[in-house]
C-alpha cells in the first residue's frame, strides 16, 4: 500500500518520504504571527496536496500497468484454451482437447492474481482519490483568492482576515487527510476481504 502516515489531529499528509511513502510533515516555524505566517500556512498546506496527489498519480501507474498486463494475459489464455478443443476437433486429435485446460487455468489464475493483489482496484482507488483531491485543491485556490480579494478592497478588517484564512486552512487539511483515511480504510476493508476469501478456499 506504501505506508500512508496519518496524523491524528488537523495536519495535513503530503510529505513523501525517501522510501517513498506518504508521511505526515512538521508544521512549520512560526516566531510571530502576521499576514506573511498565514501564507506560510497556505503554501504549506497547499504543497501537502500538491505531493499528495502527485503520489496517487505516481503509484497508480505501476498498479495499471500490472492490471493491464495480467487482464490481457488472462483473455489471450482464456481464448486461447477455449479454442483449443476445436482445433482439436478439427484436426481430428480429439485427444488433444485436454491441453486446453492448461491455458484456461493460468487464465483464471491471472484474474486470480490481479484480485488476490489488488492492481485493478488500486489503480482505480488512486485515481478516483487523486481526481477528488485535485477538485478540493481547485476548490481551496480559488476560496483562497477570493480571501485576498477581499482583504485587497477592504472587506475584511485585520483580525477577520486572519481568522477566516485560518479557518479555511484548517478546513482543507482535515478534508485532505479525510481523502488520505477514506482511502486507506477502503483498502483496508480490501485486503481483509482477500484473507477471508483466501482462508474459506
Amino acid at each position: 500500500k506504501g505506508g500512508q502516515c496519518m496524523d491524528k489531529g488537523n495536519t495535513p499528509v503530503g510529505r513523501v518520504s525517501r522510501a517513498g511513502d506518504l508521511r505526515s510533515s512538521a508544521l512549520p516555524a512560526l516566531e510571530s504571527f502576521d499576514d506573511n505566517s498565514v501564507q506560510v500556512l497556505y503554501r504549506w498546506t497547499e504543497g501537502a496536496a500538491i505531493e499528495t496527489i502527485e503520489w496517487y498519480l505516481s503509484e497508480k501507474r505501476a498498479k495499471a500497468r500490472w492490471s493491464r498486463v495480467l487482464r490481457v494475459m488472462a483473455v489471450l489464455l482464456i481464448v486461447g484454451g477455449g479454442v483449443t478443443p476445436v482445433i482439436a476437433v478439427a484436426s481430428r486429435s480429439a485427444g488433444l482437447a485436454i491441453w486446453g485446460y492448461i491455458p484456461l487455468g493460468l487464465g483464471a489464475g491471472c484474474v486470480g492474481l490481479d484480485r488476490a493483489f489488488g492492481f485493478s482496484s488500486s489503480w482505480m482507488r488512486y485515481l478516483a482519490t487523486a481526481t477528488a483531491i485535485q477538485r478540493s485543491l481547485m476548490a481551496f485556490q480559488l476560496a483562497w483568492a477570493e480571501l485576498i480579494a477581499n482583504k485587497n478592497l477592504g472587506g475584511y478588517k485585520s483580525l477577520e482576515w486572519t481568522l477566516a484564512a485560518l479557518r479555511l486552512i484548517m478546513k482543507f487539511a482535515d478534508s485532505l487527510s479525510g481523502f488520505v483515511e477514506s482511502e486507506t480504510q477502503s483498502w483496508v476493508s480490501e485486503f481483509h476481504s482477500h484473507v477471508s476469501d483466501l482462508e474459506r478456499q
